[in-house]
């Protein structure tokens, strides 16, 4: 999340959507960055991935209006993205070198689609 009272925008970081690379870009610019989500206080609200409705409350409690300001995020594929997110698993499972940890000993892809990924079976009703 990156917020600039000067330029009235506020750029909505979500995970592995290339948000490190835009929030470093946008940080000579903005004059709130975001923090670690435990490092969140009454005085500091504003965190890295912060949803829109929060950064919203937050800053109407700060004393600004949010239709003040230009907000934007970006978006990937969903599947992509859920890519992304296993390869995440896979480096975070195996860790630091020696930890006798092997990525075969990892859920497999379709494991990790079963486990994770919830899928709401289409209802013709639902129209």
């Amino acid at each position: 999340m990156r917020l600039s009272h000067q330029r009235k925008f506020i750029f909505l970081a979500y995970p592995r959507t290339a948000s490190r690379t835009i929030r470093t870009f946008l940080n000579p610019i903005s004059d709130v960055k975001g923090i670690a989500a435990q490092d969140v206080s009454p005085e500091n609200p504003f965190y890295v991935h912060i949803d829109a409705s929060n950064a919203g409350k937050a800053l109407e409690r700060a004393g600004h209006r949010w239709a003040d300001y230009y907000s934007f995020a970006f978006v990937r594929h969903p599947y992509t993205r859920v890519q992304s997110l296993y390869r995440m698993y896979l480096s975070s499972y195996v860790g630091e070198e020696g930890s006798g940890r092997h990525v075969s000993d990892a859920f497999s892809w379709t494991d990790y689609i079963d486990r994770y990924i919830k899928v709401r079976p289409f209802r013709e009703d639902a129209a």
